[in-house]
């Protein structure tokens, strides 16, 4: 009875916590309340994609794309272009207020350490990839569980009831 009494209250409190009812909410125990038809699992598979944890996953594949694309970049050249504008101009070139600099630079020594980067942000691509493969599998797992389970509860419910009505 003192176990019966301990697993009620760990039940509640789980109810409590997932559905933001309070702790002390009237249960009943009416088999009309719960719904004997619900959708089918498909309908819940077609929403996999909107789940958080597959997001936030999509959302770390596209990132590392473009990780990718920026590593590539260290294999073109750069071009900066700078200018002063000076209130006074410095001794040798008193005649003019401003100047301009055009700077080009080539990465001619530098492809090791770019080709390094762009295979290191591949590699994480790939990895993220996986973890969004992975997250879309465990969710069709973690979806097709539940609904086995509500499934067979609902059945239980039926059984119980009839079961109740009999007696």
């Amino acid at each position: 009875s003192d176990q019966l009494k301990g697993q009620m209250e760990a039940a509640r409190e789980i109810l409590a916590f997932q559905t933001g009812l309070p702790r002390d909410i009237s249960l009943q125990d009416d088999a009309q309340m719960v719904p004997l038809r619900i959708p089918e699992v498909s309908h819940y598979l077609d929403h996999l994609e909107k789940r958080p944890d597959v997001l936030g996953s999509k959302s770390r594949v596209k990132a590392s794309e473009e990780g990718v694309s920026l590593a590539k970049g260290g294999h073109l050249p750069s071009l900066f272009l700078t200018g002063d504008l000076y209130a006074v101009h410095p001794a040798p070139l008193t005649g003019s207020l401003w100047d301009v600099q055009l700077t080009l630079t080539l990465p001619i020594f530098a492809g090791g350490t770019a080709q390094s980067l762009v295979r290191t942000s591949a590699s994480l691509l790939k990895q993220s990839e996986l973890t969004l493969e992975r997250a879309r599998r465990f969710a069709d797992q973690e979806i097709r569980t539940i609904y086995g389970t509500v499934l067979s509860d609902q059945a239980q419910m039926v059984s119980l009831a009839q079961a109740a009505r009999l007696s």
